[in-house]
């Protein structure tokens, strides 16, 4: 399945940001990435925040720029819309 969702925003330097996923479908497990201006530095990554199966990321632009969030489905072999997710 590999099916990876691709989010960008202009973020601005200082800015604080919270990413999450939430409203997880039944088979749902997300995993978030953050990746810089180039789209291929990772800068940061969670999974299973607060104890639950969600992904959340808090994190403070160190510049301005274009930022990247890769939403992933952390088991590939499950996949449609019990993997849906908010």
């Amino acid at each position: 399945q590999n099916d990876d969702d691709w989010v960008y925003w202009v973020a601005q330097q200082g800015h604080s940001y919270k990413i999450r996923t939430s409203g997880l479908g039944p088979d749902a497990d997300t995993y978030l990435y953050l990746y810089a201006p180039d789209g291929i530095t990772l800068l940061e990554s969670n999974d299973d925040y607060g104890g639950s199966l969600e992904s959340q990321l808090e994190w403070t632009a160190p510049a301005d720029g274009v930022y990247f969030i890769r939403i992933k489905q952390w088991n590939p072999s499950l996949g449609g819309c019990g993997t849906s997710y908010t």
